[in-house]
């Protein structure tokens, strides 16, 4: 990760994530009007597939769709790869925040099944991996489209992180008793995991190339 700040910019550059993120809020003609001395090679970009936009996506969407594809190709070939993904976001997710329980608003986009229908591990791990693409997908839109501020988007990203982290939990432990019993202490209570998020998640703070930092506690032994 390669941050660049100037008193007119600031940009930040995530291989993660395939594209330089813009600061738009203090210099949005930037991504636009490219320097009176440039030269034609200087102005071309790279050739790219386009994301294809669903008839139901605003206009603000459709007009950001060539920025946002130009600056991550994460989301580029994420959409690429399920059309899907993109229509069930443009009826309006990507224009909305997250309420203030951010993360009880991630918790109920989860992946659900009713009792006795979970799939299995590999199944499981698959529904998972599939809501992470979709969110990381809406969380970069929004801050590369600037429909999000940088606050924004740090808060709901370290939301998204708290609930996927609560939904990978709950479905290991149901596996994992079903496998091999309910933990318990000497004295036969019950155990809970406790997972203690930390550094910048802990803060509220992750970003699109932060790591994720965990502490897995037990309350006694058994």
């Amino acid at each position: 990760k390669t941050r660049i700040k100037t008193p007119h910019f600031r940009a930040t550059f995530k291989p993660r994530f395939g594209g330089v993120f813009f600061d738009r809020s203090i210099a949005p003609g930037l991504l636009c009007a490219p320097h009176a001395n440039a030269n034609a090679n200087d102005r071309a970009t790279p050739a790219m597939t386009p994301i294809s936009v669903p008839a139901s996506a605003s206009p603000r969407v459709r007009q950001s769709a060539p920025q946002v594809g130009a600056a991550s190709g994460f989301v580029a070939a994420a959409c690429a790869r399920d059309p899907s993904l993109l229509e069930s976001l443009a009826g309006g997710d990507l224009e909305t925040a997250a309420p203030a329980d951010a993360v009880g608003f991630f918790a109920a986009r989860a992946p659900v099944w009713p009792a006795g229908e979970e799939p299995d591990e590999m199944g499981l791990m698959a529904a998972l991996r599939h809501w992470r693409t979709r969110e990381m997908v809406r969380l970069a839109w929004r801050d590369l489209a600037g429909f999000a501020t940088i606050g924004q988007t740090l808060l709901e990203q370290s939301a998204f992180a708290q609930s996927a982290i609560q939904q990978a939990q709950q479905h290991a432990r149901r596996i994992l008793t079903q496998r091999h019993g309910v933990p318990r202490s000497a004295a036969g209570v019950a155990q809970e995991l406790v997972v203690v998020g930390m550094g910048k998640l802990g803060g509220g703070e992750l970003n699109f190339s932060s790591d994720i930092d965990l502490v897995f506690l037990f309350p006694e032994h058994g």
